[in-house]
């Protein structure tokens, strides 16, 4: 069971995938360790949950979930995401991570 969905309609929920270079791999791992404890600590952030893809060492995903899209914009905008996006870079394939914007799927109700 993954990490549970808030329903919100004003909820952003994303992917990010990145793909680094071979030689890259370890150095992303650590990146995105440190910034999971930095972005966790942001108010409204629901969740930041990175994994490495187990049959491919150069893949690693991120599941992230904000409150609001201001809650989101704030974090785009902090010192931190710039930190880690200009020391990340160099080790990923094209320079950058791609996002997946997702719809949250409502909750059913327990009379369902």
């Amino acid at each position: 069971m993954g990490p549970a969905m808030t329903g919100s309609s004003d909820a952003v929920v994303l992917i990010a995938e990145l793909t680094s270079t071979v030689v890259g791999t370890t150095a992303v791992a650590r990146l995105l360790a440190d910034y999971r404890d930095r972005v966790r600590q942001e108010p409204g952030n629901v969740a930041f949950t990175p994994g490495a893809d187990r049959d491919d060492p150069t893949s690693f995903w991120v599941y992230e979930e904000y409150a609001d899209a201001a809650a989101f914009q704030a974090h785009l905008e902090s010192a931190h995401n710039e930190e880690f996006n200009r020391a990340v870079g160099p080790h990923l394939h094209g320079g950058t991570s791609r996002l997946r914007m997702l719809t949250p799927l409502p909750r059913e109700d327990a009379d369902g």
